[in-house]
């Protein structure tokens, strides 16, 4: 088999060159396994697909985008916990925009994003599992806690 050297040039089609002495066996290694699934040839079937791979500057994170990731599951209207759990979601949504207004620090949205997803932007396809808030009765506390799913 011959050896692949991988190239981005800007949004341009990926090209292959010879590789180099130089090269890294690493490099090698990882451009090898990009080719052994599919990447070259997607790309040059989807051209569009290529702006993955093309350096952005992150989408910044707002509270509408916070609050809108992140669904409520409430218990049935007019009973007593969902009464609770809407006071607790209004603190909740208060401390978001506190720390979207920085008056939180350190916090601050993306530290809040990543503690719900494990990441600080929101990914270019999406989440593949929704984030959600579920409220969990715990006869310990006056109120019942928070519950985020960490998907």
């Amino acid at each position: 088999m011959q050896a692949v050297h991988l190239r981005l040039i800007g949004n341009t089609i990926p090209e292959y060159t010879p590789k180099r002495d130089s090269e890294r066996p690493c490099v090698f290694d990882l451009r090898k396994g990009l080719d052994s699934l599919g990447l070259i040839q997607l790309t040059r079937e989807m051209p569009s697909f290529i702006h993955l791979f093309t350096p952005k500057e992150p989408t910044p994170v707002t509270v509408k985008m916070v609050t809108q990731l992140m669904e409520p599951h409430f218990s049935e209207e007019g009973s007593n916990r969902r009464t609770l759990e809407s006071a607790i979601y209004s603190r909740f949504i208060k401390y978001i925009r506190e720390a979207a207004s920085e008056r939180r620090q350190p916090v601050t949205l993306g530290k809040v994003l990543k503690f719900v997803t494990g990441t600080e932007e929101k990914p270019v396809l999406g989440f593949s599992l929704k984030p959600s808030i579920h409220f969990s009765e715990n006869n310990h506390f006056c109120h019942p806690p928070i519950h985020v799913s960490t998907a």
